[in-house]
């Protein structure tokens, strides 16, 4: 894939200066090395993406390895030595294999994502099963006439049209099990317009057909001659690759946007391992409701401010201690907490609003929050002489524990 130099090169010397030590090489995995099946051809390999980086000392020989449907003579190929080829990969990691075709050969892709295909990779790895969705013809969607996703398209039998699960209507949300057909609204209703007027054909084969011909079979025009120089063009021949890697994964698991990113994933991918049991199964909104215009959290109409203490000078740090001595005579009130936080906040906002601060006055423990419709009070009311017995008893009698759900439920019986 690439020689390197030593680790601790000194980097910035420019490659004609550099001493390489280092291969990367890419590896290939033997199918006995991988499965317990017996493979007789000994030339068949499989494809990784996965590479290692060895000391140039450690290598032995040099190998070809090709793909199958890059080579004409397979048995030819296969007599020469040091000759390999593969047509599957397996990624060490999902311990999963996966078929690998020509990027030529795909054809059912957008047009933009089939362009860069073609321009970056040589090969598309995919599952088995997935392979000749993409090998077919480009498939439009008959409602929409926008190219349909193999795992997100339907197949109508009769007229033979794809369809998006979700043009269709009613929406599908899954595809018919196997073993089943499905088959569109227009071709449904001319099914059924043909058995009400029994006008139904039946397509069955005529007893007299085509006549055998008593002649020979042709004789073909035999083995086409073997190229010499076939191989050695097939070895020399460009292979393209992007950073390196001449295929990418491009299956079930794929969105075909992301090819069109330049550091998308390569790798092969499966589902999750998290069953349907805890999957939501969400169908697409067809008629979408718009979500009404929310009020950002965090701005001017659902922040309280408290305090603006810290924006204000030195003399209107004098004036404001002035003003807040000056709002009570009640020495209970000047060492309460929700007093003193009630006072900060009406004298910083009067001081915001350019008021002035010996004007703010605080007759009522009420006052009305943005985020409430009733006035609340800030500061407690005091308890009666009934409620304070009654809390009395229920110590004596229940006991205080230290556990804070005790305490709380002690006074919660005493307020009751």
């Amino acid at each position: 894939m690439e020689f390197l130099p030593p680790e601790d090169a000194v980097k910035g010397r420019g490659k004609a200066k550099e001493t390489y030590t280092r291969v990367r090489l890419a590896w290939y995995y033997r199918p006995g090395d991988v499965s317990d099946r017996n493979v007789v051809d000994c030339r068949l390999l499989l494809a990784a993406i996965f590479s290692e980086v060895c000391e140039i000392n450690q290598l032995r020989a040099k190998c070809f390895v090709l793909h199958r449907d890059k080579i004409s003579d397979l048995a030819g190929w296969k007599k020469r030595p040091d000759r390999f080829y593969f047509n599957r990969l397996f990624d060490p990691y999902i311990r999963k294999e996966f078929d690998v075709i020509q990027t030529s050969d795909v054809k059912n892709l957008p047009e933009d994502v089939r362009d860069v295909l073609l321009s970056r990779y040589e090969y598309v790895v995919a599952e088995k099963e997935i392979v000749p969705d993409l090998t077919d013809d480009i498939r439009l969607c008959d409602s929409c006439t926008k190219w349909c996703a193999p795992q997100d398209t339907v197949k109508c039998d009769r007229c033979k049209n794809f369809f998006h699960m979700v043009c269709v209507q009613p929406p599908l949300l899954a595809k018919p099990s196997r073993g089943y057909g499905w088959t569109c609204a227009p071709c449904s209703r001319q099914h059924e317009e043909e058995v009400d007027n029994h006008e139904a054909k039946r397509n069955a084969n005529p007893a007299n057909g085509k006549p055998k011909s008593t002649t020979g079979r042709s004789r073909g025009p035999g083995r086409p001659r073997k190229n010499p120089k076939q191989a050695e063009l097939e070895e020399s021949a460009v292979i393209k690759h992007f950073k390196m890697w001449p295929f990418r994964y491009f299956g079930i698991h794929t969105f075909p946007e992301d090819t069109l990113d330049p550091d998308d994933f390569i790798f092969p991918r499966i589902a999750t391992r998290v069953g349907p049991k805890f999957q939501a199964n969400v169908s697409p909104a067809v008629d979408p409701t718009p979500i009404p215009d929310i009020e950002e959290r965090g701005g001017d109409a659902t922040l309280e401010v408290l305090s603006y203490v810290d924006r204000m000078s030195s003399r209107d740090l004098l004036e404001f201690e002035r003003c807040k001595k000056a709002l009570t005579a009640r020495p209970e009130l000047k060492s309460s907490v929700d007093w003193l936080t009630e006072a900060v906040k009406v004298l910083s906002t009067a001081w915001n609003n350019n008021e002035q601060m010996s004007m703010v006055k605080i007759k009522t423990p009420l006052r009305q929050e943005k985020w409430k419709k009733v006035e609340t009070r800030y500061i407690d009311r005091e308890w009666s002489s009934e409620e304070k017995s009654t809390f009395e008893e229920a110590i004596a009698k229940y006991g205080l524990s230290s556990d804070p759900f005790a305490k709380r439920s002690v006074l919660g019986l005493s307020m009751r």
